[in-house]
């Protein structure tokens, strides 16, 4: 009886478990047969899309799905919470899907998806703020992508491409679709074969990507206008420029992409035309969602290009109207577009003509050829041009025929620009400023700079310098300068001093110079030589702008009018002429054949402002100033007054002029005496021959000094030249010889006169300047015709004018000596 039991409880479990068998082998048949009835059925009702297909295969085992004539359309066409779609496909088949691991794991793997004649358009739904959060998204693994002759559109929610081609023909393999980080391109892939037209691509929330057509063939890439396209408004940017490319054709070849790169082996890019515009931000932020894509090209070549940079509001700021361009090594990506180079590269070639650049709203540079090679470059026919005016800004204009740079050393960090340069050479420039009318204007407290320019040479060739009123009035110039400037550095360290450069050594040589001086002179030099602490100057020349008679009407006081003119002047400093100078230190300055004439006319009305002495005008200088030794030499000085009366007027001359002038300085030099000291020999009125030693301290502000001197063989004749308009009188007889011995201050001043004279005679005139023969002969009876026992000394004492200069009150006391040597000191 147990026996039967157990037999028919081994038939039950036989019995349950062939049906198990059977259940589970024809399960995937039945369901396959359902799916193959029912699926687009499910479609329709539990999807918000209508599917109608004309023929549906699926199978289950396999893993393999085919339809044929599909039609597509979401069923309520205003419902944005879901993506719209709208179109046919021919054909699409799906090998090796993997259903279970569909159900169940949210895995999605295929070996080949192919979709044949697509016509769709995608409008994609909004994106829920949650979704991201809360959603995992699925893992999609597909070996191969194959799309032909597809029509696509796809927009956003807002109706903006993302989307768009015709005749696409698409093969991916070894494709990513799972991708987690937004900055990164959404699809990574091992192989691409692309042949499509009309293509939109929208690359991230910033720029788009456009062709009329696109070819692949094996890692080589060839499009017809191309056209990088930004889709924001400047401001948008989280970048210093906004690039709108475009080129009429794009090739490349050994072309790899992935997530996260572009590279390419060899670039050619037919016709580019290149659009830059400001976003006006000195600063920029890292932006965790924006896309972080590298760009590489090994090798890139640019033919037949344009390019245009432009502010903000599309306000021109240079341009080029051709050029033609290699660059190897070059790098793009999240990083560089910060900077103010928006790329890296290594080296390049370039050739461009006709070029703009706008440096501000009143200043603007054109260029007719720009041409590197090897790291060399030569600029052709640059012309500076003014745009308006800005009386706070110094504008500039001129030509200049050629600029050579050679051995370029460009090195970027960050912000800073680290540029070495062998040389630069600049030939026939003719180049002027037009200086700013407001000499008020602050001067920018911008002491840093993200520049390190460091030159070997430069070099100026036959250049000529103006400067000019905003009106054109010359101001000044420089005509043929020939110059050597080398190891020339500009830094942040360089930028602080007041020359904000370095130079190591230099030479320079110049044409004539000239310098409108005030509103009554101008000052010309025939050469002007300097070699680091050496300088010459040749036949200098310091006029007037008015002759005698037109200047005493232009003024409104009495003043001196001056003529100087030199034949040379050598200037031996202490440190070259373009290092820092906090102070003027001069070993020595060399004055040869200098010619000086004063004259003072009586006629306008007195300037009774206070006259300072030499110790006041040195000690106000308000730099440091010292110089060891002034040399006067061959030289001619001559004052002449034109007196009030009728009377021809007074002069006084000296010719052969030697002196030799220590220590001239403000008393600011630590080290330095105060106390200048000068040592003059000359013939007086041609003839006399005269020594002079006068001393001074600068820093006394009593303006104390000593001077003495002595005159031989002066001819009463000659005294008469100056005697006779101030004295209204003449002497007759000869000066054998007066020496003076004064000290004083800016007050009086006193001392010894000593006369030793020769049948001397004093003649007094009337108003016309006739002899006034009784009172001269009345008067001559107690003159000291003659100096007995070797002559006579005097004691003087003579208030100074305040309105007077020094040598003023000089020749009163000199004047004073003769009275008292001559006439009874009771007359």
């Amino acid at each position: 009886m147990e026996t039967k039991k157990t037999s028919k409880r081994k038939k039950i479990i036989l019995t349950s478990i062939s049906v198990l068998l059977l259940l589970l082998v024809t399960f995937p048949f039945l369901l396959n047969i359902y799916l193959k009835s029912k699926l687009p059925d499910l479609v329709n009702e539990k999807t918000p899309y209508h599917v109608d297909m004309a023929q549906f295969n699926f199978d289950l085992i396999s893993g393999n799905l085919h339809i044929n004539d599909v039609k597509i359309k979401t069923k309520n066409p205003k419902d944005t919470a879901v993506t719209q779609l709208s179109g046919t496909i021919g054909e699409l088949e799906v090998a090796d899907f993997g259903v279970f691991k569909a159900l169940f794991s949210k895995t999605y793997k295929a070996k080949l998806v192919k979709i044949k004649n697509p016509n769709l358009d995608i409008r994609f739904a909004k994106k829920k703020k949650d979704a991201a959060k809360n959603n995992k998204k699925p893992d999609i693994f597909l070996s191969e992508l194959l799309i032909e002759n597809g029509e696509l559109k796809a927009v956003n929610h807002e109706g903006k491409s993302v989307f768009n081609g015709n005749k696409i023909n698409v093969d991916l393999q070894d494709i990513d679709l799972n991708n987690d980080d937004n900055t990164r391109l959404p699809i990574g892939f091992k192989k691409l074969s692309i042949h499509a037209e009309n293509l939109v691509v929208t690359v991230n929330d910033y720029y788009q990507i456009l062709a009329d057509k696109v070819n692949t063939v094996d890692k080589e890439i060839a499009i017809q206008n191309l056209h990088l396209n930004p889709t924001q408004s400047p401001s948008e940017y989280n970048a210093k420029s906004v690039f709108d490319f475009k080129a009429k054709n794009f090739t490349a070849s050994n072309l790899n992409i992935n997530r996260d790169s572009l590279i390419a082996e060899s670039t050619l890019i037919d016709e580019p035309n290149l659009t830059i515009t400001s976003t006006n931000k000195k600063i920029v932020k890292d932006n965790p969602k924006e896309l972080n894509l590298k760009i590489a090209l090994k090798d890139i070549n640019l033919k037949n290009g344009k390019l245009l940079v432009q502010k903000s509001d599309k306000t021109k700021s240079a341009s080029a109207d051709k050029f033609n361009i290699n660059i190897t090594k070059i790098v793009f990506d999240k990083n560089t577009v910060k900077e103010k180079i928006p790329f890296k590269f290594d080296q390049h070639n370039v050739d461009i003509s006709k070029v703009y650049f706008r440096a501000n709203n009143n200043q603007e540079v054109r260029v007719g050829h720009i041409f590197t090679k090897d790291a060399n470059l030569a600029i052709d026919s640059i012309q500076l041009a003014k745009l308006g005016a800005n009386p706070n800004q110094n504008l500039w204009s001129g030509f200049i025929k050629k600029v050579n740079i050679q051995n370029i050393k460009p090195k970027f960090d960050g912000q800073k620009i680290n540029l070495n340069l062998n040389s630069i050479t600049v030939d026939d420039a003719k180049i002027a400023m037009i200086s700013k009318t407001n000499k008020s204007a602050k001067k920018s407290e911008n002491k840093n700079s993200d520049l390190n320019l460091n030159i070997g040479a430069i070099k100026l060739n036959n250049t000529n310098f103006k400067q000019l009123t905003n009106t054109g009035q010359q101001k000044a110039s420089v005509a043929s300068i020939n110059a050597v400037f080398n190891n020339f550095k500009i830094n942040e360290t360089t930028l602080k001093s007041k020359t904000a450069f370095t130079i190591a050594n230099h030479d320079i040589k110049t044409g004539e110079i000239f310098v409108d001086a005030d509103k009554y002179y101008t000052l010309r030099i025939k050469n002007f030589e300097n070699n680091d602490k050496i300088s010459n100057i040749k036949n200098l020349a310091f006029k007037s702008k008015y002759n005698r008679k037109e200047f005493s009407r232009v003024i409104s006081k009495q003043e001196d009018l001056y003529d100087v003119t030199a034949n040379s002047i050598q200037i031996f400093d202490r440190v070259s002429l373009f290092e820092n100078h906090d102070q003027i230190l001069l070993n020595k300055v060399v004055l040869d054949g200098v010619k000086c004439s004063i004259f003072h006319d009586l006629a306008p009305p007195e300037d009774k402002s206070a006259r300072t002495m030499f110790n006041e005008k040195l000690r106000n200088i308000k730099i440091p100033l010292f110089v060891n030794t002034v040399e006067l030499r061959n030289s001619y000085v001559s004052y002449e007054e034109d007196a009030v009366n009728n009377n021809k007027p007074g002069k006084l001359f000296m010719d052969a002029f030697n002196a030799t002038i220590k220590n001239v300085g403000n008393g600011k030099v630590k080290g330095t005496s105060s106390v200048v000291a000068v040592n003059a020999g000359f013939k007086f009125f041609g003839t006399a021959p005269t020594k002079v030693n006068w001393t001074f301290d600068v820093l006394n502000k009593m303006d104390n000094f000593k001077i003495n001197g002595k005159i031989e063989g002066l001819s009463a004749n000659e005294v008469n030249l100056f005697v006779r308009p101030y004295l209204n009188l003449t002497l007759d007889g000869e000066i054998n010889y007066l020496k003076f011995d004064y000290f004083g201050n800016k007050n009086v001043i006193k001392g010894d006169f000593f006369l030793n004279h020769h049948n001397i005679k004093v003649n007094f005139l009337n108003k016309k300047g006739e002899k006034r023969k009784f009172l001269s002969k009345a008067v001559n009876v107690l003159v000291k015709s003659d100096a007995k026992d070797g002559g006579k000394n005097v004691q003087i004492e003579k208030e100074r004018d305040a309105d007077r200069s020094f040598f003023n009150m000089l020749w009163k006391g000199i004047m004073e000596g003769l009275k008292k040597t001559l006439i009874s000191e009771k007359i």
